[in-house]
C-alpha cells in the first residue's frame, strides 16, 4: 500500500545517506532526511488517527490531508535536488583520480540513493493519484453527483475513500427522505381545509394556501405582500407586534388563541389560531407556521345561546338572571365611586285586560313596543330588564341629584302612555313604578353580601310599586327608606 511504499522509500533514502561521505554534506542531508521523515509521519499519523477515531468524512479532512502530502512532496523534491547536486560535485572532484574506483566507490551510493528516491517517487505518485481521486469524489459529493467507483484498498487512504463512499450513500438517503418529507408537507399545505400560512421573522407572509386566502377574502399573491398585523383589527395590532417581538427574542415558541381577523370587505371573521415558530439548525428563528380554523359559526351560535340565556326572548331585554348580575355590578360601582344610583320596579296597569280583549298575540306586540319605548327613553349607560309578564326593572346610574331619577321615570311613563298600534288596533296602557335609591354602603361586602343586598333592594322597589298601585296607579313612588324629604315625593299622576 501507499504507507508501505512510504516506509520503503524512507529506508532506501537512509541507506543511501549512510554511504555518503561524512562532513558538512552529512549535516545538510540529515536536515533534509529528517524533514522528509517528519512530513511523511505527519501524513501517516493524521490518517491513522482519523480512521481509529472513526471520524466523519468532511471536506475539511480531505483538505487537511492534501496539505500534509503537499508538504511531503516538497520535502522529497528538495532531497532529490540535494542528492543530485551532491553526486554531481563528488563526481567532478574524483574524476581526476581513479575513475574506476570513483565509480565503484560511489556506485553503491548513487544506486542506493537512486533506488530510494525512485521508490519514494513511486510511492508518492501513487499517493498523489489516490489523493486526486479522493479530491475529485469530494467535489462530486459537494455537488450532489454520483461518486466515481474507487478500487479496493486496505491502506488508510483506501479506508478514507470507502468512508467517503459511505458518507455519499447516507447523504443521498437523507436527501431523499427530506425531499419526500417536503413533498408531503407541500401537499398537506396546499390541500389543507384550514388556513395555513408561513411568515418570516418580521411577520410578513412568505406563503399562504388557498383556504387561508378564501378565509380573508384576498388572493394568495395579495397576502404575500402583507403582514400578520394587516389582517387584524386596529385595536389588536399593537398586541400582535409585541407578541412578534417576544417570539423573535425566544420568549414565545407556540401561541394558541381564538381571535378576530379583518376580511378584505371590512367584516370580521373569528379564527382559532395555532402559531408555531420553526427554528433553523443554528437555533435562530426562521419562519412562523400559522394555522387558522374558521370558528365564526360556532362563535355566532355561542353568542346566540348566551343571548338566550341572559336575555328575554320576547323583548330582547336582559332577563332576571342577567339583571341580578348587573345589579351587583352597579352596587360595586356605587360603593367604589360613592355616586348613588337608582333601582326602578315597574309594570303595566291593566295589562290583563289587553290580553283578555285582544288576545295574547296583541299582548306580546304590546310588550315589545313598551320595551322599545323604555330603551329609547333611558340615558346612555342606563339599563332596562324584563323580569317576566308585564314587569320591568330599570337601573339608573350616576345619579348626582335624586331629581334626575324622577325626570327619567317621568319620561319613560309618558312614552308608554301614547297609543300602541298592534295588529290593526291601538292599544292604550299605562304604567306604575316604585323607586329605590342605591347609596354607597360603607361596609362594602363580598359577592354573597352584594347578592343578598340586590335581592332586598328588588323587594323594596317592588313594595314601592304596589304602593303606587294602591294609590290608583299611573304614577311612581319612592321607597320609604330612601330618606327623601316628604315634599320631594312626587304627587299622584
Amino acid at each position: 500500500g501507499a504507507l508501505t511504499q512510504f516506509t520503503q522509500a524512507l529506508q532506501s533514502i537512509e541507506a543511501a545517506r549512510r554511504d555518503l561521505q561524512h562532513g558538512p554534506a552529512q549535516r545538510d542531508e540529515a536536515v533534509l532526511a529528517t524533514r522528509v521523515q517528519a512530513a511523511s509521519q505527519d501524513s501517516v499519523n493524521y490518517i491513522v488517527t482519523a480512521m481509529e477515531g472513526n471520524a466523519a468524512v468532511s471536506f475539511e479532512a480531505v483538505s487537511a490531508l492534501s496539505e500534509r502530502n503537499s508538504a511531503l512532496t516538497a520535502a522529497v523534491n528538495d532531497y532529490i535536488a540535494w542528492e543530485n547536486d551532491r553526486v554531481k560535485q563528488q563526481h567532478e572532484r574524483r574524476q581526476e583520480a581513479t575513475m574506476w574506483r570513483s565509480r565503484t566507490s560511489w556506485g553503491g551510493a548513487v544506486v542506493g540513493g537512486g533506488v530510494g528516491v525512485g521508490a519514494l517517487a513511486v510511492g508518492l505518485g501513487t499517493v498523489l493519484r489516490r489523493l486526486q481521486f479522493l479530491r475529485r469524489n469530494a467535489e462530486l459529493l459537494e455537488r450532489g453527483e454520483d461518486l466515481l467507483p474507487s478500487p479496493p484498498a486496505r491502506d488508510e487512504i483506501g479506508q478514507l475513500e470507502e468512508a467517503l463512499q459511505t458518507a455519499s450513500t447516507r447523504l443521498r438517503e437523507r436527501e431523499s427522505a427530506l425531499r419526500f418529507s417536503e413533498q408531503r408537507f407541500r401537499l398537506a399545505f396546499q390541500d389543507a381545509i384550514v388556513g395555513v400560512a408561513l411568515a418570516g421573522a418580521d411577520g410578513r407572509f412568505t406563503e399562504v394556501n388557498a383556504a387561508f386566502a378564501v378565509l380573508l377574502g384576498y388572493t394568495p399573491g395579495e397576502l404575500r405582500n402583507m403582514s400578520v398585523t394587516d389582517i387584524l383589527p386596529h385595536e389588536d395590532r399593537e398586541a400582535e407586534r409585541e407578541r412578534l417581538a417576544q417570539a423573535r427574542s425566544g420568549g414565545i415558541v407556540r401561541h394558541i388563541e381564538e381571535k378576530r381577523y379583518l376580511r378584505r370587505n371590512g367584516a370580521f371573521v373569528w379564527g382559532m389560531t395555532h402559531a408555531t415558530i420553526m427554528q433553523g439548525d443554528d437555533g435562530g428563528q426562521r419562519e412562523y407556521l400559522i394555522m387558522v380554523q374558521d370558528v365564526s359559526e360556532r362563535r355566532a351560535l355561542e353568542d346566540e345561546l348566551r343571548q338566550r340565556a341572559l336575555h328575554d326572548s320576547l323583548t330582547g331585554l336582559p332577563n332576571r338572571s342577567h339583571l341580578q348580575e348587573r345589579l351587583q355590578q352597579v352596587l360595586e360601582v356605587v360603593n367604589s365611586s360613592l355616586t348613588p344610583a337608582a333601582l326602578v320596579f315597574m309594570d303595566l296597569d291593566g295589562f290583563k285586560q289587553v290580553n283578555d280583549q285582544y288576545g295574547h298575540a296583541v299582548g306580546d306586540l304590546t310588550l315589545q313596543a313598551v320595551a322599545n319605548r323604555i330603551r329609547a327613553s333611558l340615558r346612555p349607560g342606563d339599563i332596562a330588564a324584563r323580569l317576566g309578564g308585564d314587569e320591568f326593572v330599570l337601573l339608573i346610574q350616576d345619579v348626582t341629584d335624586p331629581a334626575e331619577v324622577g325626570a327619567v321615570v317621568e319620561r319613560v311613563l309618558r312614552s308608554i302612555d301614547a297609543p300602541i298600534p298592534a295588529d290593526g288596533c291601538d292599544v292604550h296602557v299605562h304604567s306604575s313604578a316604585g323607586i329605590v335609591l342605591l347609596r354607597p354602603d360603607p361596609t362594602g361586602g363580598n359577592s354573597d353580601d352584594l347578592q343578598r343586598r340586590a335581592c332586598l333592594l328588588l323587594q323594596e322597589a317592588d313594595a314601592a310599586l304596589y304602593q303606587a298601585k294602591a294609590l290608583g296607579g299611573h304614577r311612581y313612588v319612592y321607597a320609604a327608606d330612601t330618606s327623601l324629604p316628604a315634599e320631594q315625593t312626587p304627587p299622584p299622576r
